[in-house]
């Protein structure tokens, strides 16, 4: 967990959220992932700005389970019936997501929660 605190500061992810917070402040927001990055962030981070209607994940997502980290836990085929106005993807490796999720999801604007700037980005799509 402190390699993500570290990598969040270099970042300079606090100074994202508030941006995110203000510019999202009215809108309904999807998490999508709900690993160890999305845990670090929910434990470290004041999330109250963005209003966070659910958090979906392939793998943390079923009928038993009715929330994560204090959310409503969304199955990503439900994922239309919330209707949000935006995903915020939480994974490292979120180009590959993102485009799997805008196929699916062409109306929604979907981006990532964590900005990991130009550098990061265009190693990402160098590995395609």
């Amino acid at each position: 967990m402190q390699n993500f605190i570290n990598f969040l500061k270099k970042v300079n992810f606090e100074k994202q959220l508030k941006k995110m917070g203000g510019k999202y402040k009215d809108k309904k927001v999807l998490i999508y992932g709900a690993g160890l990055l999305f845990e670090t962030i929910n434990n470290n981070y004041d999330l109250s700005n963005l209003n966070i209607i659910g958090i979906a994940d392939k793998n943390k997502t079923s009928d038993d389970i009715q929330t994560l980290y204090g959310y409503p836990a969304v199955k990503p085929d439900d994922i239309k019936k919330i209707n949000p106005d935006i995903i915020l993807v939480c994974v490292l490796n979120s180009i590959y997501l993102i485009e799997a999720l805008k196929r699916d999801y062409d109306k929604i604007k979907i981006i990532p929660l964590v900005d990991k700037g130009r550098k990061e980005f265009f190693k990402e799509i160098l590995k395609l």
